[in-house]
């Protein structure tokens, strides 16, 4: 994530929803890695990775 000064004094509102949401989403990600890395995998690379 990057943002300039500005921007979060001009909508500090948003960039604490923003985070809030940020650290939920890394909570839930560090407590079932294994279903966060289902949820990223594209069907395609993963049937060709094997190929290789």
């Amino acid at each position: 994530m990057a943002t300039n000064d500005q921007f979060i004094k001009t909508k500090p509102k948003l960039m604490r929803g923003f985070m809030r949401a940020l650290l939920k989403a890394l909570r839930l990600v560090k407590q079932n890695r294994e279903m966060a890395m289902d949820a990223m995998r594209i069907p395609e690379i993963c049937s060709q990775k094997g190929k290789n």
